[in-house]
């Protein structure tokens, strides 16, 4: 779950908006460099990939929940 969630006031969602990263989470994903793949995305995986200096992308495995 990324945090800050949206509206959340709770202390860690507080502490992440003013402190930023690494305190501010994304959503999970994994991406394996040697085979250049990307496991799950979240919505934000553009600020990953900008964060961690990821160029290029050549494989994705997604899993769809049933009934999408």
């Amino acid at each position: 779950m990324p945090i800050p969630r949206p509206l959340c006031q709770c202390r860690v969602c507080r502490e992440a908006r003013e402190k930023g990263y690494p305190f501010r989470r994304t959503g999970p994903s994994l991406f394996l460099h040697d085979q250049n793949l990307l496991i799950d995305t979240p919505a934000d995986i553009a600020a990953q990939f900008n964060r961690e200096g990821i160029h290029t992308l050549k494989n994705i495995m997604l899993r769809l929940r049933d009934g999408l």
